[in-house]
């Protein structure tokens, strides 16, 4: 079955690639092509066959509808010189109806030289600086296939599929580009149901569930995605075709161990294919959770750069407190001689109450109305004479 599905997602891929396909530079908006997320990120860019949190706003919207209480993340992106960038999600579930969330990312370079040419297209020098600044909002809709079709279905239930809309705006100097595109894609699971006090609160993966059992996953997992599907004002948007697998094994070394493999192909109309390989161990206890994540990616923005291009890394820690959990993530990627970027994400989800504390019913007092009784006649004695 997920021979199947693979092999489906990669001849659509290709084959739609072929309609679009141009080269490099023929593209606007290309700051979309830096992933959000910390998490996928540190994973080599792996994330469309697992797509099980927030992130998966920017990755695939079909896993949207993999979560389980409404969640808000933010990133920050420290890349080379002046560049960053800024990230802001949230999400939520809405039971039968699906999952609805929506986010912004900003970028931002500092002032840029504005240098000079003559008219034989050679140096001129300089003519004081400029601004640039890049700015994307998506909103996403995820549903189970099952919901979809009203089919009460075990396979249809583990195949989700999700939309994006997505709309950009670029900067630079007095020069602007608007433009818009949407993304569509489908994640097939292989899940398990669990008594809900068999698994961490922290996490492990779990989404929905009935009260009596909870699902969370547990072997094979496949995904593919069209992303910016769209134009801008002046070019093409950087429509990309992504294909994922990986495979999800819990109470890996221990009962509270789960650990992750994914690797994804990318690819793009505008440049070549570029595959990614991605690795996750995580230690959930009962209100913490550990995790440690390598990556590896085999593509052309660092065919030309040193040994240390196209490896990352990253760790992330989770703490449940009363009925949030607070998660932090850190992911390291060197890009050769060029330096070293970084990110760093703060996420919070706003888990439910499952034990909310009702108020205590007072019955109310009632107050007898006064009874008034009458009087008692007077009782006259018998006269006596003397």
């Amino acid at each position: 079955m997920m021979k199947r599905i693979l092999a489906m997602g990669m001849g659509l891929c290709l084959g739609a690639t072929a309609v679009w396909a141009g080269g490099p530079g023929t593209t606007n908006a290309n700051f979309l092509k830096a992933g959000q997320g910390v998490r996928p990120i540190s994973m080599g860019e792996t994330y469309i066959a697992l797509g099980d949190g927030l992130d998966t706003l920017y990755w695939n919207p079909a896993g949207l509808n993999q979560l389980s209480s409404p969640t808000a993340t933010f990133m920050h992106s420290f890349w080379f010189q002046d560049i960053g960038t800024e990230y802001l999600a949230y999400g939520m579930p809405l039971g039968p109806l699906g999952a609805l969330g929506g986010g912004v990312t900003f970028l931002h370079t500092g002032t840029i030289e504005q240098t000079m040419e003559d008219q034989y297209g050679n140096y001129a020098g300089t003519n004081g600086t400029a601004s640039a600044s890049s700015v994307a909002l998506i909103g996403t809709y995820g549903q189970k296939l099952s919901r979809l079709l009203l089919v009460d279905s075990p396979f249809l239930k583990d195949v989700l599929l999700g939309a994006s809309l997505r709309v950009v705006s670029e900067t630079i100097a007095d020069k602007n580009v608007f433009g818009g595109g949407v993304d569509v894609g489908g994640i097939w699971r292989q899940t398990e149901e669990v008594k809900p006090r068999e698994i961490s609160a922290a996490g492990g993966g779990v989404s929905g569930g009935d009260g009596k059992y909870a699902v969370r996953d547990r072997g094979w997992r496949a995904g593919f995605v069209a992303q910016n599907l769209g134009t801008t004002t002046d070019s093409l948007m950087p429509i990309n075709f992504r294909a994922g697998a990986g495979y999800v094994e819990q109470d890996l070394f221990s009962p509270f161990g789960r650990g992750t493999v994914t690797a994804d192909l990318l690819i793009p109309i505008d440049n070549d294919v570029k595959i990614s390989l991605g690795a996750e161990y995580a230690h959930i206890s009962e209100n913490t959770e550990f995790a440690a994540r390598l990556g590896y990616k085999i593509g052309p923005e660092i065919k030309d750069l040193d040994t240390t291009a196209g490896f990352t890394a990253g760790v992330g820690i989770a703490i449940q407190a009363a009925l949030i959990r607070y998660q932090v993530d850190y992911a390291f990627v060197p890009y050769g001689e060029l330096g070293t970027t970084h990110r760093a994400s703060l996420t919070l989800a706003f888990l439910p109450n499952e034990n909310p504390v009702r108020p205590v019913e007072v019955a109310p007092k009632i107050v007898a109305p006064l009874k008034t009784e009458p009087l008692p006649r007077p009782r006259f004695l018998p006269h006596r004479p003397n």
